[in-house]
């Protein structure tokens, strides 16, 4: 049976409706590993199923504030990748409840002033320009 969620799916099994991710006891996998030649840069990927989320469990549930920290390599994207059911989930189960939308964190800041990192070019507007850094 094929443990792989549908983003549709609101059947979660908890002991409340408020919750929006659920997670049992789940391992996922690329489906294929990357490997770089020191010398030459060369790059040989190899398609075995090899585990990069093993065994987790939680449940976010609405209202809730989740951070998910740790060092560089150590699993953080796939998990968020996993949730987006982009991410094979070979044992367990991840379902979600509603809507998800995963918005990568890549910020882009000109050289410039506060202000010109806030206008991007646009004509300034006084009071939308203040609002913005009140928020």
């Amino acid at each position: 049976m094929d443990e792989r969620y549908d983003h549709n799916d609101t059947s979660i099994d908890t002991d409340t409706e408020e919750a929006l991710i659920e997670c049992r006891n789940v391992s996922a996998s690329w489906g294929y590993t990357v490997e770089q030649d020191v010398d030459s840069g060369s790059f040989e990927v190899t398609y075995e199923p090899i585990i990069n989320i093993k065994n987790i469990t939680f449940t976010a549930r609405k209202g809730e504030l989740i951070a998910v920290c740790g060092p560089v390599g150590c699993g953080k994207t796939s998990m968020l990748t996993m949730i987006m059911n982009e991410l094979e989930v070979v044992e367990g189960s991840c379902k979600t409840r509603g809507k998800v939308c995963y918005v990568e964190q890549e910020p882009f800041i000109i050289s410039d002033s506060i202000k010109e990192n806030i206008i991007f070019g646009l004509p300034y507007e006084d009071r939308k320009f203040k609002r913005t850094l009140q928020v």
